[in-house]
């Protein structure tokens, strides 16, 4: 039997509804860095940083500009990427700059890879639907302006008569 999971590491606690059991989960370096990985992945704001970071190094203050979010949530994000070994910082008088970096697992810089390249397809692919819609959306709001001149000019025209 595997030691981690003899009968000594398996412990239960009381509750209302009967008992809960606890066991042991394996701690191995690579086992916590595939849970901070992809619990930093979970976070749509976290991505949209990470894909922006994959430019090069980025200013703090940038990233409150381009995501319209209060500083405060920004860094804390970006502390929740730099704890998972994701991203690293330099501090260049009062800003913070941020910047990508490989990690040591060859598993998550794998993952890391394929979905930052994700994120850049998902990327190119709005804003080709944007590149659509648009001139679309433009279209359509002249044609309507159109009719609305047109309207204009009926009522227009027959008060005068």
């Amino acid at each position: 039997m595997n030691a981690a999971y003899a009968p000594q590491n398996i412990y239960v606690k009381p509750n209302v509804l009967g008992y809960t059991v606890f066991m042991p989960v394996s701690r191995t370096p690579a086992r916590l860095s595939l849970d901070r990985l992809f619990r930093a992945l979970a976070d749509p704001t976290r991505l949209r940083l990470l894909q922006l970071m994959s430019g090069g190094e980025i200013c703090v203050c940038f990233f409150v500009e381009i995501l319209r979010t209060s500083q405060p949530k920004i860094s804390r994000h970006l502390a929740y990427l730099r704890h998972a070994g994701l991203v690293a910082a330099r501090r260049d008088g009062k800003w913070m700059h941020y910047r990508l970096m490989e990690p040591a697992d060859r598993t998550v810089a794998a993952i890391l890879r394929e979905t930052l390249q994700h994120l850049v397809k998902l990327l190119a692919v709005l804003f080709a639907e944007v590149n659509l819609v648009i001139p679309a959306v433009q279209a359509e709001r002249a044609s309507h302006m159109l009719a609305v001149r047109n309207l204009t000019r009926v009522v227009v025209t027959s008060e005068r008569d």
